[in-house]
Parts: structure tokens; sequence; C-alpha cells
């Protein structure tokens, strides 16, 4: 791991031999405050990274059939995506792979907030099929090898699945992530009383 400390917020991986790289962009920080970066989400952008330099070539070496389930994928989320800089349906496939993967890194090593925390963020940036394809990555790498001759065309077809009548299954996705979101906030108990008198006399609407 090497901390990027000229890079701004931009992360990475090199591999060069037999070794990788994971180059970490480092957290915004206030003028003059120590740089620290915060062990949970260094863990899964570390992660992150590091599965760049597998999945990446993965699948460029079966972008012949991973790539038209992706350009239809592409097609339905194409706005929020570019919006992200990721401006291609193989770029697409790069994020699918290494998220799903990293769902998977976290699930198994008991990193229980940090996995729903991902979840959430895959939601929110237009990957929400990863759980579904790191379960299914699961399956295909259970005997601890890699994966088999099928799982290009299993993750095409998975895919296909969600862009399906013009990406329903992923409007649904959403749906019910804000659904959840704002049951979250609507179930956070109010502050005590002393906190609540001085908010209300702060703006100027009082209490009794």
């Amino acid at each position: 791991m090497v901390p990027g400390l000229l890079d701004g917020l931009n992360s990475y991986a090199s591999r060069i031999g037999d070794t990788v790289y994971a180059v970490l962009g480092t957290p915004t920080i206030g003028d003059g405050d120590a740089i620290a970066y915060p062990a949970d989400p260094q863990l899964a952008l570390l992660v992150h990274e590091f599965h760049h330099a597998c999945m990446n070539p993965w699948v460029d070496a079966h972008a012949d059939v991973l790539l038209p389930a992706a350009t239809r994928a592409f097609e339905v989320v194409q706005a929020r995506l570019q919006a992200l800089a990721y401006t291609s349906p193989q770029i697409l496939l790069y994020e699918t792979m290494v998220r799903a993967n990293t769902l998977r890194y976290m699930r198994s090593h008991g990193e229980d907030a940090g996995f729903r925390r991902l979840v959430a963020e895959d939601t929110g940036k237009a990957f929400p099929w990863t759980p579904a394809l790191a379960d299914l990555l699961d399956v295909d790498a259970r005997d601890g090898g890699g994966f088999g001759p099928e799982t290009p065309a299993r993750v095409a077809a998975l895919l296909d699945d969600w862009a399906r009548d013009g990406g329903a299954r992923i409007a649904e996705a959403e749906r019910q992530a804000a659904d959840r979101a704002s049951g979250r906030s609507r179930s956070r108990p109010p502050p005590p009383e002393p906190a609540r008198r001085r908010a209300a006399q702060a703006i100027g609407a009082g209490m009794p």
C-alpha cells in the first residue's frame, strides 16, 4: 500500500512484475490538521483497488461475452455513471466486478458494517446489482479456486436481467434503498428536552 500524497482523492492500483501496488488517495483535511486514514473506509478502498489489478484483465479477456450485456445495462444508468467519470460499458464491467468482489471480501471477513455501507454506496452510485453478483461469484468460486468457464456468461445474464424492461429492477432496488434510508431517518429518537428547547430558542420559535 502506498499513500498517494500528491494524487488528491484519486486511488488506483498498478502491477509491476508480480507485485501489485495500491495507491490510496489522501482524505480531505483542514489546514494544519494531521493526515488520517480511517480504518473502515480505507480497508474497503484498499481491497477495491487491489481487485482492479486482477479483475480488469479478467474482464478484458472475456469482453466478447460480457460487453453486450454491459452495454444494455450502461444505457439504463449512463447519465449517473458518466457523472462519476465511468464513461463506457467496459468501465461499468471493471467497477461491477471489483465492487462485487470487494463485497465478498468484506462479508467473508466479518466486516458487517462495512459490507452494509458498501451495498448502500453501490446502490447510490447506480451499481445495485453488486450484492446479487457477489452471491453468484461465491457459488462459482465455492471450491476456493478461480472462476469457472461459465462465469462470464452467468455475469452477462445477471446484467441482462437487471437491465431488462428499461431497468425496472434497478429502479425498484433504488426505491427500496431510499425507503430504508428514509425509515432510518424517521426512526431516530428526538433529541433530549433541553436540546430541543435550545434549538427552538435558537431559531426564535420559543417553547412553553
